[in-house]
């Protein structure tokens, strides 16, 4: 899921056409940077995501980012993983430093299913077989 996400979001932080996984800091464009598996910082409001996030990307340029939790299947999703999501957006979007900030979850799971668990967490977007290719674009909800 982490490479499939990656691939998606690829584009807008990467100078390179042929970038293969992981990505070498040196396909990049300048000031971007792009992580897997990584603890976040926002050192102005001074957090630190207490586990590791899947994949995060952030555009110094423009000081926009975007996180995302990675789920085969939706149901797997834990709560810790929703409390670093949500604090994520809270203090990324509360930021004076930061114009924009998308956090998501991607799952394989599909609409019917995320609606039938009623899985919602405030303003973290929800990517699913239905809708992935929604990746693609930069939207904060």
């Amino acid at each position: 899921m982490e490479r499939l996400t990656l691939l998606f979001i690829l584009e807008r932080y990467s100078s390179s056409e042929s970038i293969y996984l992981p990505i070498r800091e040196e396909e990049l464009f300048e000031n971007c940077s792009l992580n897997m598996d990584c603890k976040v910082e926002i050192s102005s409001v001074n957090w630190t995501s207490r586990d590791p996030i899947d994949v995060v990307a952030w555009d110094q340029r423009d000081s926009t980012g975007e996180g995302y939790e990675c789920k085969i299947k939706i149901n797997s999703l834990k709560e810790s993983d929703e409390d670093i999501l949500f604090n994520l957006w809270k203090h990324s979007n509360s930021n004076r430093f930061i114009e924009k900030f998308n956090v998501g979850i991607v799952t394989f799971s599909t609409k019917e299913i995320i609606d039938f668990l009623d899985i919602s967490i405030d303003n973290v977007n929800i990517y699913g077989r239905n809708n992935i290719d929604k990746l693609r674009e930069f939207n904060v909800s």
